[in-house]
């Protein structure tokens, strides 16, 4: 079992650290896609990707117009809400914690460790993850911080500072769990101890290529 620092506040990052976020989201697109345009799944994927930069990854409804249009699909454009929605389904379905996540959660519930989230995203859809997923009993409001209420996004530290305020824990007791290159900059901002979790299936190659010195590729390998 690998050493993670023994620290009093335990904060994690939701997508692709607790949760199996990109591939429910890719993998929901592509199916959809390759079935409904009859495309190849590379070509799924690429098309997907181009339309992810234009519209970000909340807007269904014009990333299914997108793949109408971009495929010569006019036609289809009164099939988008229904997409949207297979897409919802599909992607609620396919959303899961990454394996051993909640074991390693209840290890610390048990020690009496505080547990926070600092997290990119739309507050509605992250509080859903945390619910849908059982897991939203371990932290306590003043411990959750969601860019869109804040008004800030990692790589900025804000929420990591907030949370440490609340929790009233200074930062070199704290310790935070991210996959990509604005976790560890948040956590290094706020002066904060960074895990690597490493194990998602599409990895964050920026952060990868550092030299970090707790990094685990399963939250097994710390249960």
């Amino acid at each position: 079992m690998k050493s993670i620092p023994d620290k009093k506040l335990h904060i994690f990052d939701i997508d692709d650290t607790l949760t199996s976020t990109k591939y429910a989201y890719f993998s929901s697109y592509i199916d959809i896609a390759s079935a409904e345009f009859k495309i190849s799944e590379t070509d799924a994927l690429r098309i997907f990707e181009d339309l992810l930069l234009i519209y970000g990854s909340g807007n269904y409804t014009k990333i299914f117009k997108g793949f109408c249009t971009i495929l010569g699909f006019e036609h289809l454009y009164d099939e988008v809400n229904r997409l949207s929605n297979l897409f919802e389904e599909k992607f609620w379905q396919r959303l899961k914690l990454e394996d051993g996540a909640l074991t390693y959660l209840n290890k610390l519930q048990k020690k009496s460790y505080l547990l926070g989230i600092a997290t990119n995203g739309y507050a509605n859809s992250q509080k859903l993850k945390l619910s849908r997923l059982k897991i939203n009993y371990f932290f306590k409001p003043a411990f959750r911080m969601i860019s869109s209420e804040i008004g800030c996004s990692k790589p900025d530290p804000t929420m990591l500072k907030l949370i440490l305020k609340n929790a009233k824990i200074p930062a070199e007791q704290a310790v935070y769990y991210g996959n990509n290159l604005s976790d560890f900059l948040a956590a290094k901002h706020a002066d904060i101890d960074f895990v690597l979790y490493n194990g998602s299936q599409y990895k964050d190659d920026k952060v990868g290529e550092l030299s970090l010195p707790y990094v685990i590729q399963s939250w097994q390998e710390i249960i």
